[in-house]
């Protein structure tokens, strides 16, 4: 990656970002009208739902095959919502169209997670499927013992429904298609996990003093966790456990700082940015964690505190940092500099993922998702 933080590669037929901003092509508005009233006929078919319905995960697979997966809801959230999916060739050309269960309650989304074998289809309501490239559909089968993950393994949102104690980690392995314990488990103080593309498993949790803002973190060897160097932000501050990320170079950690209620003894007031503690995983795991204090550009952002914020890895340096306190950047870990990311479209609102090839941009105003190589220099609007 360069310093700039942006890999520029050509891309056929991808609209620039200021293109992309400047307004969706005809049909890719939501009409909340037709949605609701397709949302709420428990008989509409998968076609009938995608062509309604508004994009909430893509992914594509080893070949170049693409699944989306869409959503139907009413204007509340009460009353019936339903998801589907559609396949389309390498080509966009659609292959294959199929539900994805349904929810009375929220929105039902339906995610997708894409390999060199094809697509793990997690639906809204049912059973996790996989789907190969040409739209066969198998039921994703589990095994009860604790696996150690190793490169290409995922780990998903949840935790595995076993009888390990504690927690432990859901993971998925494409090859040969099956959902197992990422062990080992963790304890009551759990905050979050992280799996490097190396395999690498990384846990963060709470110090045993709840006064205490040093952060334990452990790496998986085998069955067991091993503690490295606790995380000790500065005074004041406290790390997000949750948003732990790792990349084959990097262990990351986002730090806050909650806002001093004053003498009013009320609870404080959302949090500002303090920076992002790493340290190398290489490192021996004595080795203390450095802060990284990028310069953030405030221009763009929907406002509000950094109550969230996540870190999606790119590649061994790369993160994008997203938050409800400002736009989204792109972070470079080794040298914490930092450069906005140009989104798909104007205005707040953009929800991302990191797929197998770039990352996939949906927006609940637009049907389409979005689809960027090369780290938003140019967007594509996907089929639909």
């Amino acid at each position: 990656m360069v310093a700039a933080l942006i890999l520029v590669s050509a891309m056929t037929g991808c609209a620039s970002a200021t293109d992309a901003a400047s307004g969706p092509r005809p049909g890719d508005r939501v009409d909340p009208e037709r949605m609701a009233a397709v949302a709420a006929d428990a008989g509409a078919t998968a076609d009938e739902i995608v062509e309604a319905g508004v994009a909430v995960d893509a992914d594509r697979s080893g070949d170049g095959a693409l699944l989306v997966t869409y959503s139907v809801s009413g204007d509340d959230d009460e009353g019936l919502s339903q998801a589907a999916w559609r396949l389309y060739d390498a080509h966009g050309d659609p292959a294959a169209t199929g539900d994805a269960g349904d929810t009375s309650e929220g929105a039902a989304q339906a995610s997708v997670v894409g390999s060199d074998r094809g697509f793990l289809l997690t639906p809204a309501s049912g059973r996790r499927q996989h789907l190969a490239s040409d739209g066969e559909s198998t039921d994703v089968r589990s095994v009860p013992d604790p696996l150690t993950t190793r490169p290409g393994d995922v780990l998903l949102g949840g935790t595995f429904e076993g009888e390990l104690d504690g927690e432990s980690g859901l993971g998925y392995r494409s090859d040969p298609g099956l959902l197992f314990h990422a062990g080992p488990s963790t304890d009551d103080g759990f905050q979050g996990r992280a799996l490097a593309p190396d395999g690498t498993q990384w846990y963060a949790s709470l110090a045993a003093d709840p006064e205490d803002t040093t952060m334990p973190v452990y790496r998986a060897d085998g069955d067991r966790w091993v503690p490295v160097a606790p995380m000790a932000p500065p005074p004041g501050a406290v790390g997000v456990g949750s948003s732990l990320t790792a990349t084959d170079s990097w262990t990351a950690i986002p730090v806050l700082r909650w806002n001093d209620p004053g003498e009013t003894g009320e609870e404080a007031d959302g949090a500002e940015f303090v920076g992002v503690a790493v340290r190398s995983a290489t490192a021996p795991d004595d080795a203390t964690w450095e802060l990284r204090e990028p310069e953030l550009s405030s221009s763009g952002g929907p406002g509000g505190t950094w109550d969230q914020v996540e870190l999606l890895p790119l590649d061994d340096n790369a993160v994008l940092l997203l938050a409800d306190a400002v736009a989204p950047h792109l972070l470079d870990l080794a040298t914490g500099r930092a450069a906005p990311f140009r989104e798909p479209g104007a205005g707040d609102g953009w929800s991302y993922e990191v797929g197998s090839d770039g990352i996939y941009a949906t927006h609940p105003g637009h049907a389409d998702a979005r689809f960027t190589a090369d780290r938003g220099e140019t967007w594509e609007r996907l089929p639909h």
